[in-house]
């Protein structure tokens, strides 16, 4: 078991923490379900990664690995997607983000398809940060500005449910 180590802050609207003595896995499962809304920051080395709490469940911050362009290209070279319309709606968009929007709005893109790419990119994301073993945790309570979302942070997990599924996935890994 896992000694805990916890600093409150002198307002108590933030928690800090080592992750040698707090994993993720224990502050998503427990630990900040009680805290209420709030940014939860990683630090481990020179990796960062940031989630936002809600009442609604978490969302991945940084990193946000995924490129809308990327996704774009998959999407087309899967058949998913005709590239013609995607030339034809580029002209019309500097970034690649809101040509994305633009396509999902206009029926071109799979609105479905994308968001189980976004999924799929949280549940990786919280899967490598279980595997942080050491570094420094702080918690901010407070409402996160949602334009601080990147791609990966539109989609909201459930804390347990992708805490489980990740647990799954890294049990795979290592009984395989």
């Amino acid at each position: 078991m896992r000694a805990r180590f916890w600093e409150s802050g002198p307002d108590s609207m933030s928690l800090k923490g080592t992750l040698e003595a707090i994993g993720l896995e224990e502050l998503l499962r427990a630990e900040l379900a009680a805290q209420g809304a709030g940014r939860l920051t990683l630090r481990n080395r020179a990796h960062y990664a940031a989630l936002s709490f809600t009442p609604e469940g978490v969302y991945a911050l940084q990193p946000d690995l995924l490129d809308a362009e990327v996704i774009l290209r998959t999407f087309a070279e899967r058949g998913l997607v005709d590239p013609e319309k995607i030339s034809k709606t580029r002209r019309r968009h500097l970034s690649d983000v809101i040509l994305l929007d633009s396509l999902v709005e206009e029926g071109v893109v799979p609105e479905a398809e994308l968001m189980e790419v976004l999924a799929a990119e949280v549940e990786d994301t919280v899967l490598d940060l279980m595997l942080w073993e050491e570094g420094h945790f702080h918690f901010e309570r407070g409402v996160v500005d949602p334009t601080e979302r990147g791609l990966v942070g539109r989609v909201c997990v459930d804390p347990q449910g992708v805490c489980d599924r990740a647990r799954k996935r890294l049990d795979d890994l290592v009984f395989s």
